[in-house]
């Protein structure tokens, strides 16, 4: 997803807690107008060989856990271990604007008695329904969520978007979000942008900057993982071209055996395929054997950047 929307993710997360229903979205709970999507089915995450080798070679105290206890203590509730999923959304490509929605049971007496310590503490009434805002002090707005059952919360990044997102849930405007229908049944984690020639240049720059959409998906089954990267071009022959594009990565990547062996371990598990108008690019493996090649890319990646630093006098 665009470097700014996971911003805004981040803003609304950690600014209130939220909850629901194990599995995929609820389309009807995310907007017709969303441009971008991320839904992560978090009951599913924590039984993955992936989370779980990831804790092995980390240790209980990587970065990724750290942040999630921190966070249960600061809002109060744990997002893997007490959610059984959240979905975030923007309806603005190159926005900081995005609303999360969160899924399960929580201990919402405990949340509400850390956010009313918040600065700015305030309450409003949007249609029945109690607005908690707060300030937050890195973004220096106003954010705000609200409870809408024992099983769902919603956070956003303005007081405007949460009451948007609540007239969605609450049907009074459109739902049914194309982007949320599209999520896989078997999906862990997926990402979807659609509308891309709309966006400003600073999202769609790169390896985006001619594509109409693109969807990323991350399942495991018995052990073995699948991310799959989907991008729609605006033709055929673009699409054939990003593809053979990726196939020249491919090929550097193990080109580079001798160097980074975790890279050319990687790229042996990656298919590329152009269909019509459509490109995809699937990595797939024994869900421990690709956390070990990304752990050893990750440790490849801080040597030679230590190496390549000057020296001190």
């Amino acid at each position: 997803m665009p470097k700014r929307l996971l911003l805004a993710a981040l803003v609304a997360a950690m600014s209130w807690p939220l909850a629901a229903f194990a599995g995929g979205p609820t389309p009807a709970h995310v907007p017709a107008a969303a441009k971008a999507m991320f839904h992560v089915d978090c009951a599913a995450l924590r039984d993955t060989t992936l989370y779980n080798t990831h804790r092995e070679l980390k240790g209980d105290s990587n970065p990724f856990d750290t942040w999630l206890n921190l966070f249960n203590g600061v809002v109060g509730f744990h997002p893997l271990n007490d959610l059984d999923g959240v979905t975030i959304y923007t309806n603005n490509h190159g926005s900081d604007d995005a609303v999360a929605i969160w899924y399960g049971k929580t201990d919402q007496q405990r949340i509400l008695k850390n956010v009313r310590t918040w600065p700015q503490y305030a309450t409003q009434i949007h249609q029945g329904r109690t607005l908690h805002t707060w300030r937050d002090a890195k973004t220096n707005r106003t954010v705000a969520g609200a409870i809408v059952s024992d099983r769902v919360m919603v956070s956003a990044s303005s007081i405007a978007g949460l009451k948007a997102a609540l007239d969605v849930i609450d049907a009074r405007t459109s739902g049914d979000s194309s982007i949320a229908a599209a999520f896989p049944k078997d999906a862990i984690a997926f990402a979807g942008l659609k509308d891309l020639p709309s966006a400003p240049r600073t999202v769609k720059s790169g390896a985006m900057a001619n594509l109409e959409a693109l969807q990323m998906t991350l399942t495991e089954n018995d052990g073995k993982a699948r991310f799959i990267i989907t991008a729609e071009a605006p033709t055929p022959e673009l699409a054939l071209k990003s593809k053979q594009i990726l196939d020249g990565l491919k090929a550097l990547m193990q080109l580079n055996n001798e160097k980074n062996p975790a890279a050319a371990s990687l790229a042996m598990k990656i298919t590329n395929s152009a269909d019509n108008k459509l490109v995809t690019s699937i990595l797939e493996g024994d869900s421990r054997e690709i956390l070990k090649d990304f752990v050893a890319l990750e440790r490849h990646r801080t040597a030679t950047t230590r190496s390549t630093l000057p020296s001190v006098p």
